[in-house]
């Protein structure tokens, strides 16, 4: 309580020896306006000076970029606080104890804030990636310094904490290529014609327009389940925020050529079996 008495009077001695002249307002505007060119500037340099061939160069730009204006808003606040008289290390000083306990309570955005610079730096992802995260998948819309904002296939915006993205396991469905390799499983009744169904399946995947062609399409006979034959049908896309709506249009143009080709889908069966009762006579 004495240590928070003494920076209180600290702080209003520094405020009062606080003048703000014309002289000062002028200092601020030129740091301000000095700060405002100068990121204008350091963005054209950037662009003009790093190559930028594809997304992911042009990602990395602005990350960089990004992090430098971070920097540059903190140097500006204390530039200006300084031009205007007031003394920091006075109230730093007097103050150390006091941070100690803040830095202890803000642990957790300290946390964050050092994840966004990681996330900036590093690239994991970017604005437009589709991750999944903890069983949640969704597309990257905005990436912050402390927090980052998800879109799920719902519509529903999820603000992610940075730290949360750096530590937990994530899957990035968009990173280092764009197609991202898929599958659905089918099951057909014992008995079926096992190299028409693959036909079929084959078909039926490169007819869709979501699916790629350059990407090799493949079926694998995958077991021998207790009332089907089991088959999974693997394909690339690079639509892959709209998995959902690829694989149900799949389903749909199977099940319908497999009724053209009287290739059945069978219900799951179990067979019953009683055995005679035993009548004991007294």
């Amino acid at each position: 309580m004495k240590q928070l008495q003494e920076l209180l009077d600290l702080t209003i001695l520094s405020f009062k020896e606080v003048e703000i002249t014309v002289g000062t307002i002028v200092a601020l505007a030129v740091i301000i306006l000095g700060f405002h060119f100068g990121l204008k500037a350091v963005k054209e340099l950037l662009n003009r000076t790093l190559f930028r061939d594809n997304e992911t160069q042009t990602a990395r730009v602005s990350r960089l970029y990004q992090f430098i204006r971070y920097i540059a808003y903190v140097i500006a606040v204390v530039m200006c606080i300084e031009t205007m008289g007031f003394d920091l290390t006075i109230v730093l000083g007097a103050s150390a104890a006091l941070l100690v306990g803040v830095g202890l309570g803000l642990q957790e955005v300290f946390k964050d804030v050092f994840s966004g610079i990681v996330l900036l730096m590093e690239g994991v992802f970017q604005v437009g990636d589709v991750i999944e995260i903890e069983g949640m998948v969704g597309q990257v819309r905005q990436i912050d310094l402390r927090t980052s904002k998800i879109e799920t296939r719902d519509g529903i915006y999820v603000i992610l904490p940075n730290s949360k993205l750096v530590n937990e396991k994530l899957i990035n469905w968009s990173l280092n290529k764009k197609e991202t390799r898929f599958s659905i499983t089918v099951g057909v009744a014992y008995g079926s014609d096992t190299q028409l169904v693959s036909k079929i399946l084959k078909n039926c995947a490169e007819k869709h327009p979501n699916i790629s062609k350059q990407e090799p399409i493949w079926v694998k006979f995958e077991d021998f389940g207790d009332s089907a034959l089991i088959f999974q049908l693997f394909f690339w896309t690079s639509k892959q925020w709209e998995i959902e709506r690829t694989r149900s249009e799949l389903r749909y143009s199977i099940d319908a050529a497999f009724r053209d080709k009287n290739i059945t889908i069978p219900f799951p069966q179990r067979d019953l079996h009683l055995k005679n009762a035993v009548t004991i006579s007294e």
